[in-house]
């Protein structure tokens, strides 16, 4: 089974990742594919945005839709073919005669965008209060306040998982008893409060099967 786990920037996606990464045969981080891809294509990427610099770059991309468009359409066709071959060749195996379903867990924040949503059985959402990011990224990503806002701001308008777009295609209903909503392949858990918080609720979500 495949399951993907997305959220805003600051939600606590990669934190929810490694409460629950000991669950599955094979954990994809999607992010680290895209840095690496990164890296061979810079220079490319550099001259299509016309920036001289990594720091440039990221200045220019959340400040610019269309420069973000350029960024991802250099970058997205590969990270989407290397996912996809690694989930095909690893998601079955063979053993004494019998097929097997291995469980791979994809870690991504544009998880809808590259269309990753396809191919997961199961999709597990984090998401926090705008306010609760913002400072989440100037605490553990040592950015400053200008740098952290323009990030956060990006993500609310542009990524799927905006307001907008999750009242739009997802239809929720509320489990009274847990601070999550869910449907049959979504699952929403609100990372508001402490670690501990997080880490019990999304435990519960793999192992205690809450879907």
């Amino acid at each position: 089974m495949i399951y993907g786990i997305t959220g805003k920037i600051g939600s606590g996606k990669d934190l929810a990742t490694y409460f629950i990464k000991d669950y599955f045969d094979i954990t994809i981080d999607v992010d680290k594919i895209g840095k690496y891809f990164f890296e061979e294509k810079k220079f490319e990427i550099y001259k299509k945005i016309r920036v001289k610099n990594k720091e440039d770059l990221v200045k220019e991309v959340f400040k610019s839709k269309k420069c973000m468009e350029k960024l991802e359409k250099i970058l997205h066709p590969y990270m989407k073919t290397f996912v996809k071959k690694i989930c095909k060749r690893i998601e079955k195996f063979i053993c004494n005669g019998q097929i097997y379903k291995r469980n791979i867990l994809i870690n991504c924040a544009l998880l809808h965008k590259l269309k990753f949503d396809k191919i997961c059985d199961k999709i597990i959402i984090i998401d926090s209060d705008k306010k609760i990011r913002l400072d989440r990224l100037i605490k553990n990503r040592n950015l400053n306040y200008e740098d952290a806002l323009l990030r956060v701001e990006y993500h609310e308008k542009y990524h799927f998982l905006n307001e907008k777009n999750m009242n739009r295609f997802l239809k929720f209903r509320k489990d009274k008893k847990k601070n999550i909503l869910k449907n049959k392949k979504y699952i929403i858990i609100y990372n508001n409060s402490s670690k501990e918080e997080l880490e019990k609720q999304v435990k519960e979500v793999i192992y205690g099967r809450i879907w």
